[in-house]
């Protein structure tokens, strides 16, 4: 949240405008309320809101993925997905404190 605002407060400067993208991994029990209340804040800010949930437990299995490199591989088509649909040519991703590094 905090790149987002951070992101909303500049976008002014470099005359960019964002799409904020959720992607719900649904695999914790809060995802539902943690997607609620990101598409909420994209709302309060006005921006586009786009979402989606991988069955990332089930795409795990069957390409034999650790469930972390499944939902990254998800992750990062949807968020693809979302850039070719709005012509983004930037995409920001970001984590929670207790992340760790994305790739090594």
């Amino acid at each position: 949240m905090a790149l987002l605002h951070a992101l909303f407060h500049l976008q002014e400067r470099w005359q960019g405008s964002l799409v904020v993208a959720h992607f719900n991994h649904g695999l914790r029990q809060e995802a539902a309320r943690e997607a609620a209340f990101v598409q909420d804040c994209a709302r309060q800010l006005r921006l586009p809101y786009v979402e989606q949930t991988g069955a990332v437990l089930h795409h795990a299995r069957t390409h034999h993925l650790s469930l972390q490199a499944a939902a990254r591989t998800l992750r990062y088509q949807f968020l693809h997905q979302v850039r070719q649909q709005w012509q983004a040519t930037k995409i920001a991703v970001a984590h929670t404190a207790s992340d760790q590094a994305e790739t090594l």
